[in-house]
């Protein structure tokens, strides 16, 4: 009899691929376990955010609001002399500059020196001529001085002034421009852009206040008030509660520039100086100051050395008085200028 030899079942081909298979399905469950347990411990793991603090832009050095383009930091001040008489009116770029002075000059009208550094205006003016004050108004924040011409003596000044560009229409060449719809002398114009690559120095320039946007510890609240000039040139200023400004007009009438913008100002500086002879002013030493901001006005004493440092303004205390950041206009009025305020009415 002939025996055939049963092959066991875990000899048999059926036996190895489902071993096989078994295998491969441990092995594949335990990598997915393996992934599944790494998963979860990396959302178990908890994560550190860095929060940044944002970098402050840097501040205007005649304004001190924040300049985001800092082009402030990269440019001196420029000065320009600008007529106020009626054949001027309405001026171009004086509600674009940083400061405005106002000064007295022959006949008890008045002309500006409008200084630019954060802005660059299309065009300033018309550009007017220097006078014998003008060079140690100017060194407080140096620079460039643009001007029309004036007299031999006043020219030598200012030329002769270091740390000054004195620029007039010749020396400026195309940084200043006639305009042919208007009539001489008020018809030339400085081009702020092209004066600024004339390098003045220093850059940037010297700030010349002391800002703040907390508000005055002042119990006089103004409504308006007027600067009595002579007639013709005597401004009010009036508080606008919605704007946070002051807004200037002769009489009822608003001033504006060529754009028919009003003029209008976050401070104004009411600086009492003597005035030995027309246009002549002397802005050294000390005397009284009023400083209008935020509707309203804090009475106190500037004081300027000598002309090397802008001049400080302190209050009662001695404390120095901080103006609100924004354009500011100084007012050069002499100690013998009326100024009448009028007080504002507080309803129930």
């Amino acid at each position: 009899m002939t025996f055939t030899e049963k092959k066991s079942f875990f000899k048999s081909k059926a036996f190895i691929v489902i071993a096989a298979a078994s295998v491969v399905l441990i092995l594949v469950g335990g990598f997915l376990l393996f992934s599944s347990d790494k998963k979860e411990e990396k959302l178990a793991t908890p994560t550190t955010t860095t929060t940044r603090k944002p970098i402050e832009p840097p501040t205007a050095p005649l304004t001190g609001l924040p300049d985001e383009s800092g082009e402030s930091l990269t440019r001196p001040a420029l000065a320009v002399k600008i007529g106020n008489n009626v054949e001027a009116r309405p001026q171009a770029g004086i509600t674009e500059a940083d400061i405005v002075y106002e000064e007295i000059v022959e006949g008890g009208v008045t002309r500006y020196m409008a200084i630019y550094n954060s802005t660059v205006p299309e065009r300033v003016g018309p550009v007017r001529s220097v006078r014998g004050m003008d060079p140690n108004i100017t060194l407080n924040w140096g620079g460039i001085f643009a001007y029309s011409g004036g007299t031999s003596t006043n020219e030598s000044k200012i030329k002769n002034t270091d740390g000054i560009l004195a620029l007039n229409e010749t020396a400026a060449g195309n940084g200043m421009k006639r305009d042919s719809s208007r009539r001489a002398p008020n018809n030339l114009y400085a081009i702020p852009s092209v004066l600024f690559q004339r390098d003045g120095k220093p850059v940037p320039p010297v700030a010349q206040f002391k800002y703040s946007k907390n508000t005055v510890d002042a119990t006089e609240e103004v409504s308006s008030f007027v600067i009595g000039f002579k007639s013709g040139f005597a401004c009010t200023w009036t508080w606008d509660a919605t704007q946070s400004k002051f807004l200037r007009s002769y009489g009822a009438k608003p001033v504006v520039d060529q754009k028919n913008k009003q003029v209008v100002a976050e401070n104004i500086v009411i600086q009492f100086i003597r005035y030995p002879s027309e246009s002549e002013g002397i802005t050294t030493g000390s005397g009284d100051v009023w400083v209008f901001r935020d509707g309203r006005v804090i009475k106190g004493t500037w004081n300027r050395p000598d002309v090397g440092s802008p001049a400080t303004f302190t209050d009662a205390k001695g404390e120095i008085i901080a103006l609100r950041p924004g354009q500011t206009w100084v007012e050069l009025a002499s100690t013998t200028t009326p100024v009448t305020i009028t007080p504002s009415v507080t309803t129930n």
